[in-house]
């Protein structure tokens, strides 16, 4: 596994082939810098949030840069399952179309297979972990990962 990195922060240049010990740590420290970069990125995003607020200005180009900032409306959530059973009254009513009432709550259907149940399904005599494997494959893009922390010395 030849190969090197570069730490961002520093420029430093790391080989693949140092130990582990000296490959963990450099995993530890690009972390913690990545958590310093976002606290940095969310000071400075909540700085230019405040600039447009005081120009009441959402959209501002300065030099090279065009910024886009959101609005100081909080968006809204809805209950769907309850707004949706509150307008099936005008429905019934004859107010507006079940066409109007899925237009503006979309009804969905979702299933999520869990591991654990599927694992347990799959000890069951038969030809039950046959018929589960033929809907199952291999998660794309996913990558393995490692943590890594500091261990009391």
């Amino acid at each position: 596994m030849d190969g090197i990195v570069i730490n961002p922060a520093t420029g430093e240049v790391l080989s693949l082939s140092e130990p582990t010990e000296v490959l963990g740590g450099w995993l530890l420290e690009v972390r913690e810098q990545e958590q310093r970069l976002r606290a940095e990125k969310l000071a400075v995003a909540r700085e230019l949030i405040s600039r447009m607020d005081s120009e009441a200005s959402y959209t501002v180009r300065v030099g090279q840069f065009e910024l886009k900032g959101d609005g100081p409306e909080t968006p809204t959530e809805y209950e769907a399952l309850e707004l949706r059973t509150a307008l099936q009254e005008f429905v019934d009513g004859g107010v507006i179309t079940p066409e109007a009432l899925d237009r503006a709550v979309e009804p969905v259907t979702t299933f999520r297979a869990r591991a654990a149940g599927l694992n347990a399904l799959k000890r069951l005599p038969g030809s039950i972990g046959e018929g589960i494997d033929r809907h199952s494959h291999p998660k794309e893009g996913y990558e393995r990962r490692v943590s890594v922390k500091l261990r009391d010395q």
